[in-house]
Formats: structure tokens, sequence, C-alpha cells
């Protein structure tokens, strides 16, 4: 038996299919996209593009003022892409119509969000289509973590290891 895909106004990211008994159905998950949230777009791949940034339930973009460094490095932490390559600026992934959120964004490079960051407030901007801040992310591989392979039977806790056939008890530390 299958139902319809419902529909959500915003914030829809994937569809999934769940299963229920043994109905099984489609339905459009819609997962809330949280206040601040930045993507990129107009870029060759997910590493570049122009900075959006959601707010009031809206994207909107981030203008080329006083935009630097510190501001792009911000963005590409928040996108877990870990370092910045380079920051554009003059919509260099290419002009939008979109409203301008951000302006004159000021950052000193250690906040976790470009909300976070000091800049002039949502909505309040003296830009052009033409100047949207953009930045290209470099993705840093993660080295190999050398590992010992837990033996079966046995929880490894740093430090204390529970021995084969020891009973775990509701409560106890993991």
């Amino acid at each position: 038996m299958k139902s319809p895909l419902f529909n959500c106004h915003h914030g829809c990211l994937v569809l999934e299919m769940v299963i229920l008994s043994v109905f099984s159905f489609n339905v459009m998950s819609c997962h809330k996209i949280k206040e601040g949230t930045v993507r990129l777009v107009g870029g060759k791949s997910h590493l570049e593009g122009n900075v959006q940034v959601y707010h009031l339930g809206r994207w909107g973009l981030i203008c080329d003022d006083e935009f630097g460094p510190e501001d792009g490095a911000v963005i590409c932490r928040q996108l877990g892409r870990s370092r910045l390559q380079s920051v554009t600026t003059g919509s260099y992934f290419g002009r939008s119509k979109k409203k301008f959120w951000m302006d004159n964004v000021w950052c000193s490079g250690y906040e976790t969000a470009i909300s976070n960051c000091r800049f002039d407030g949502w909505g309040e901007h003296d830009c052009e289509p033409d100047e949207a801040a953009g930045v290209i992310c470099e993705q840093v591989k993660a080295e190999a973590i050398k590992q010992e392979p837990i033996k079966p039977g046995y929880l490894m806790k740093p430090g204390y290891p529970m021995k084969h056939g020891d009973p775990r008890k509701p409560g106890d530390p993991r």
C-alpha cells in the first residue's frame, strides 16, 4: 500500500523510504534547515561557489564588502571542508537576484559559524548583484588512524579492559 508524497514548503532535504510493519510507503522527509546554515552555489564542485546563508526561511547572499580570508575560513569550517584556499569577490561564481542577508562581515577566524561574526545586521546592505562573496575550500584528507583491532568477546575501554564473560549491567559506564 503506497501513499502519496507529502508536500513540504521549506527545508526538504531527502526522500526516504519508511517501512512500518508489513506496509511500506514513500514520504518526503522534511528536515528543518537551521538558521545560519551556509551553502556554496555556482561552483564546479561542492568545494567552491558564492556563499548563501539561510535566514528567516530563505537563502540569501553575503556581500563581498570587507569579506576576507578570516571570513572565508569560517565558511569552509562551517561547511566541514576544513581549510580555505581563497576567497572570491565580485560574484565570481555568477550574479544572483537573491537578497543580500549579510554585509561588512568581520570574523576573527575562530568562529564556528558565519552568523557568529560581526556584520551590519540581517538584510542591512548597500550591495549590488555583482558583489556576492565566495570561497574556494580545500578538502583535507583525514590521516588514517592506526587502531588495534578489538578482540571478539572483549570490551575495550582506556585503562580498563573487561574480561570475556564479564556481565554488563544497566547503568555500567561504557
